[in-house]
């Protein structure tokens, strides 16, 4: 924010943002690195009577850590870009600010630690026929799992604007699960004993077990400080729970015409937390976004960031399994008189109580979400002042069980492919429209409708595209087409709103539509040598947002916030070349 004064010609404070023009690339990188390793291997055994096994067995380990910077200027810096001595309202572009006498000193990096994770897996499938219904074989596939899956302890280091850091150790959690699966596909009717008006009828049935364990700490003893990234390290008692599941899905798809075919289906399930859903992320560094947020416990006023000692950005210890029931149907059509044409229509709800999600800072201060903040004893002061809760101590803004959601949407797809003398074309369009997503944060609490909100999903989203293909060659185009959102949250207060409005000079981040093209030759029937060469050869050159439109610029105040809409690329324009060999048949 830059304060009215002799360096601002307004005639009030403005908030600001600017291009870093002429700071130093290489002091704003955040350098990262991500392993990941996958060794699986299987074996299918063919019995007699259709009948198949097959065994798998995988172990996977991921690592990653990442490195970024502590401040970008000095606390003189910051004065300068106050006082005149660095115009940030200059053309910048034009003339680029020199910030040399006001970078931070090269200790001044904060350090994530390493994230590190395993996980096992184990299944043994069976599938094959049972016995001859008059529609064809009634088919039995089950299947038997084990997995396990954890992350391993690791440290933080935190600088804090200081050159001393403090380090948090965050200790292993992890789960395991053990499964049973079976379905059952019935095909009653079909073309050989089809009659006018059921020309077919498929019926199918699955049920799933689930018996989950996790291994977590108390949450007292979910982060610790230690002294340095080397330890040493506390010796700290796991905590158990077990949760069992069961799940089963009905549906059938019946065909009345040759042109016409519906399909309804009904599912419930359980969904267990997993162990990075568990896992705690001390972000205290953070906690000076919720000085954006209202606290209704202390008359609205803006959250006092200075008492925070704690704030958690994912994951929470006191996650429950999700329940859910779902409806979906729908219709295909593929007319007759048009051959190559195929038009779908389905339908999805999903209704969830408990379910693992995230919720912004301000509806958990609203709804005083239970397990998300915990704060300091009212003072008598405090309390005179009508003040109905101590100042915030510990932010837990990870994922919460959110009571009640629904979710309603409607997908719609076209395609329609066709022969010409120039060679052969196939046009597709897909659509998604959500007409709902409401939530309820607690029990007894409104339900809020986040659909076109920023914490929630877009409307409307498209695709489209054309493919042309003669010989060894392809054409393609596509188009990707979001719809316009709203800059605030859903539970954005009036003050909220208004300045997400003033920030980014709209209510609205405007639809978004982006266009790729590509190009494939594959390589057949070349001459002696090169035909062995470039067999099953084929080159693809792709160049993604040929129009080059820059997506939607998001202003706000909070860093987290501000950019760009992620729909589409800051790229801009890429430029892509695929060449790919297969071998063998």
């Amino acid at each position: 924010t830059l304060p009215a004064g002799p360096n601002n010609p307004f005639t009030q404070a403005v908030r600001l943002s600017m291009p870093l023009v002429g700071y130093e690339t290489g002091r704003i990188r955040s350098p990262s690195e991500s392993l990941s390793e996958q060794l699986s291997g299987g074996v299918i055994v063919r019995l007699p009577r259709e009948w198949t096994v097959q065994g798998e067995y995988s172990l996977g380990r991921s690592n990653s850590n990442y490195q970024y910077p502590r401040d970008l200027l000095t606390t003189d810096g910051m004065a300068a870009l106050i006082d005149g001595r660095l115009d940030p309202l200059s053309d910048v572009n034009a003339y680029p600010l020199d910030f040399s006498a006001f970078y931070p000193g090269e200790s001044g990096r904060r350090r994530s630690g390493e994230f590190a994770g395993e996980r096992k897996n184990a299944t043994l499938r069976v599938s094959g026929p049972l016995l001859q219904l008059p529609g064809g074989p009634l088919r039995l596939a089950a299947l038997l799992e084990r997995r396990e899956q954890f992350t391993e302890d690791r440290v933080g280091g935190y600088y804090g604007g200081t050159d001393t850091p403090t380090f948090t150790y965050y200790p292993e959690v992890g789960s395991g699960t053990d499964s049973g699966y079976a379905e059952i596909n019935a095909p009653l009717v079909s073309a050989a004993n089809a009659r006018p008006g059921l020309l077919g009828l498929d019926l199918r049935a699955s049920y799933r077990y689930d018996s989950t364990t996790t291994r977590t700490r108390p949450l007292e003893e979910s982060s610790v400080p230690v002294s340095s990234l080397d330890g040493p390290f506390p010796q700290l008692p796991f905590q158990t729970n077990s949760v069992t599941g069961n799940q089963y899905t009905l549906g059938f798809r019946y065909t009345p015409v040759e042109s016409v075919m519906l399909r309804v289906s009904y599912g419930e399930g359980i969904l267990p937390p997993t162990p990075s859903q568990l896992s705690l992320s001390d972000v205290s560094f953070l906690a000076f976004i919720l000085c954006l947020n209202l606290d209704p416990k202390r008359g609205g006023l803006p959250v006092n960031i200075a008492t925070i000692e704690r704030y958690f950005g994912s994951g929470s210890l006191l996650l429950r399994p999700e329940h859910s029931a779902s409806w979906s149907g729908g219709v295909i059509f593929t007319p007759d008189p048009l051959p190559g044409l195929r038009l779908s229509v389905d339908y999805t709800r999903i209704e969830k109580t408990d379910e693992i999600g995230v919720l912004d800072s301000q509806t958990l201060l609203d709804d005083d979400f239970p397990g998300a903040i915990v704060r300091n004893a009212l003072t008598a002061a405090d309390a005179a002042l009508g003040y109905t809760g101590g100042t915030i101590r510990v932010f837990n803004g990870g994922q919460v069980n959110i009571a009640h959601s629904l979710m309603e949407a409607f997908d719609i797809q076209v395609d329609y492919s066709w022969e010409t003398r120039f060679g052969s074309f196939a046009a597709n369009v897909l659509a998604t429209v959500q007409p709902r997503l409401s939530q309820q944060a607690v029990p007894g609490s409104d339900e809020v409708d986040r659909v076109g909100y920023r914490n929630g999903p877009l409307k409307w989203r498209a695709n489209a595209g054309l493919r042309w293909s003669r010989g060894a060659w392809d054409l393609g185009w596509n188009l990707q087409y979001y719809d316009a959102s709203l800059v605030y949250t859903s539970s954005a207060s009036t003050t909220v709103r208004n300045n997400a409005v003033l920030s980014q000079g709209s209510e609205w981040i405007p639809t978004q539509t982006y266009h790729d093209v590509y190009g494939r030759y594959r390589f057949e029937n070349a001459p002696g040598f090169a035909n062995a060469l470039l067999e099953n050869t084929e080159l693809q050159i792709s160049v993604q947002n040929v129009l080059n439109t820059s997506p939607p610029i998001l202003a706000s105040a909070n860093a987290l916030v501000a950019g760009y809409a992620t729909e589409g690329d800051a790229r801009l324009r890429r430029y892509s070349i695929a060449f790919t060999k297969r071998f063998g048949r």
